[in-house]
């Protein structure tokens, strides 16, 4: 747990009528969502932008919602002799702007922070609401889920599928697209990411299902409500008749059922359970993660009966029809958006999750990738089928010509479906590439999703050849530094588990060794077995190894991501090995590099 404590994150998710909150009219000069109209921008889209303004919402004379200083909302509760915190928004440079705008308010001292759930942009913030000392001391107190650490270790992007998730959600939250007409508009459920120093502040006090608390007069029912994430919190008021929804409610917007960049399938029938529990509190005002809050007993209820139902009902339709033997093309041309008394909802509009690609991921998330064709079973690899259709199709010069019809038509999905096996036989062929990020581009520029536009925007990018380089200031700040800077958060043992996946297994298909890391700066001690092509790693030393690596937490992060060698390490004073040192300088070289973000096409391959 002193590992933990230590933890410091640096990393990195429809407009409808506007329900009766009270506004402070606390706002900044500009907007961080774009919210200009422009051709390139699908209108809705701009109008979603005008929801994100940057302001303080009053619920009652003691709830207050600060909406739009980061892409999550942070949410303050004053009490007989202090405040609660409910989130912390991504960075310390926006809680301190958010508690600014709340020290207009009140100047009672903060008692308690409530963490939702563990993505950064609820966490990050929270040394710029009290200090390490504070908390250390017992003046504030911090509540979450008893699984929020484990989420943080287990989704840090240094964990087993950091290569690829990484480049996906550079795609997805448009890291390689200026703010603008052409590229960034909104982050779906808040503005765009804001750049700053992350600092978390680990929970004090934890749950497992509900809790019941009085903090500064104020009493609290903190209740496990898995959705968005398995270990999110939601927050009941009683006296106040205020529910904090936490992400149950992902914004005002259609919920990610699924995430572009990849992930687990977030369990439907589980999400739409726990919104049916928040149904059952008699509120009269929901402060919601993401967007603006709901005033009124009847538009909360129905705010929330209506974003049940739409989950439910995709579920629903998409398990129908799977009974009816459909297959992902086909379910998505029937399970295509939902019913227009649910569409044309507040907070149910397409601007973040989208109907399609969670039809998609319930199919898979029952049956896997296998449709029950057996040509896919065994398939000719996809470079080779390109080159054939392409061929049955005409030729490449015959294709491209259709393409360049359909593009003048602007049949844009024509136009990048056909493209696509012309540059999959010859990925050099920049007059089909061009074509294809014509298309994409268009295509993007009529989004709602802004999850959507940034991936076309983005691979548009990738296929004329341009370099892909951080245009978020966000991001330019966050994944700066070297590899090893980067694994700084993940824990030793956790790190040393993740080496299994970079594993060369044909290097090592006749090796058979064990090393043991004996950290001297926590005292503990693990070991990874190479066992002919697979890694196996031992909380505990075992009985039998090869060599000893002593060193400290810092040195080894240089090792896993080869910045250095064991013998570099050794003759520098950073390291001693104990047995075969032989081994031991061999041991990291049976390992992959982390794969360069330069190597990893996403569009053109």
């Amino acid at each position: 747990m002193n590992a933990l404590r230590a933890l410091s994150i640096h990393w990195v998710a429809e407009i409808g009528v506007f329900l009766g909150t009270f506004s402070l009219g606390i706002a900044r000069a500009e907007n961080l969502a774009y919210d200009k109209p422009a051709p390139s921008i699908n209108p809705r889209l701009t109008a979603h932008s005008r929801t994100m303004e940057q302001r303080v919402y009053q619920l009652t004379d003691r709830v207050y919602v600060a909406v739009g200083f980061d892409v999550a909302n942070s949410t303050m509760v004053i009490g007989e002799d202090g405040i609660i915190i409910i989130d912390t928004l991504q960075t310390v440079e926006s809680a301190k702007t958010a508690l600014a705008e709340f020290r207009k308010i009140t100047d009672k001292p903060i008692k308690a922070i409530i963490y939702t759930h563990h993505h950064s942009d609820h966490i990050g913030g929270a040394k710029g609401f009290t200090t390490d000392e504070d908390v250390k001391a017992g003046k504030v107190a911090i509540y979450a889920h008893k699984d929020l650490l484990s989420q943080i270790i287990s989704r840090a992007p240094n964990g087993m599928m950091t290569d690829i998730v990484m480049p996906r959600s550079h795609y997805a939250l448009g890291a390689y697209l200026p703010t603008g007409p052409e590229g960034v508009v909104n982050n779906g459920v808040g503005p765009v990411l804001v750049a700053g120093v992350t600092a978390f502040i680990p929970p004090t006090q934890t749950f497992t299902d509900t809790l019941e608390l009085t903090v500064a007069g104020i009493r609290l029912q903190l209740l496990h409500s898995p959705s968005e994430t398995n270990e999110m919190t939601t927050v009941w008021m009683p006296d106040l008749k205020v529910l904090h929804s936490g992400e149950v409610l992902q914004g005002e917007s259609f919920p990610n059922l699924y995430t572009l960049r990849g992930g687990e399938l977030r369990d439907p029938i589980m999400w739409y359970k726990s919104v049916d529990r928040l149904r059952e509190f008699p509120a009269e005002s929901l402060a919601p993660g993401h967007g603006r809050p709901i005033v009124g007993a009847d538009a909360v209820a129905t705010t929330l009966t209506n974003y049940r139902d739409a989950i439910q009902y995709v579920h629903d339709q998409t398990v129908r029809y799977i009974n009816k033997g459909y297959t992902p093309d086909e379910l998505v041309a029937v399970v295509s958006e939902l019913p227009p008394h649910l569409r044309d909802q507040p907070w149910l509009g397409e601007f973040y999750g989208a109907v399609k690609h969670a039809v998609r991921q319930i199919y898979v998330s029952y049956f896997g990738w296998f449709t029950g064709d057996p040509t896919t079973l065994d398939p000719v690899p996809s470079v080779e089928r390109a080159k054939r259709y392409v061929a049955l199709m005409g030729g490449r010069q015959h294709v491209v010509s259709e393409a360049q019809r359909a593009l003048k038509a602007k049949d844009y999905r024509w136009v990048a479906d056909i493209l696509t096996g012309v540059i999959r036989a010859n990925t050099a062929d920049m007059e089909a590439r061009r074509l294809k990020a014509e298309a994409l581009r268009q295509l993007g520029f009529q989004q709602t999703s802004a999850n959507y536009r940034n991936w076309y925007l983005t691979s548009a990018l990738e296929l004329e050849g341009k370099p892909l380089e951080f245009a978020q200031p966000f991001w330019r700040m966050h994944t700066a530094g070297s590899a090893s800077t980067r694994l700084a958060v993940l824990p030793a043992a956790n790190m040393l588990e993740s080496l299994a996946v970079r594993l060369d297994a044909q290097k090592s298909a006749n090796v058979h060794q064990t090393m043991a890391f004996n950290l001297s700066d926590s005292g503990k001690t693990y070991a990874v077995e190479i066992r002919r092509g697979i890694a196996q790693f031992h909380s505990q030393a075992p009985q039998q190894i090869d060599s000893t690596l002593t060193t400290t937490k810092p040195v080894l992060d240089r090792l896993v991501v080869h910045e250095i060698t064991v013998g570099k390490a050794v003759s520098d004073g950073q390291a001693t090995v104990t047995g075969d040192r032989a081994a031991a300088e061999a041991f990291f070289g049976y390992f992959e590099s982390p794969t360069p973000r330069s190597d990893i096409k996403l569009t053109v391959r």
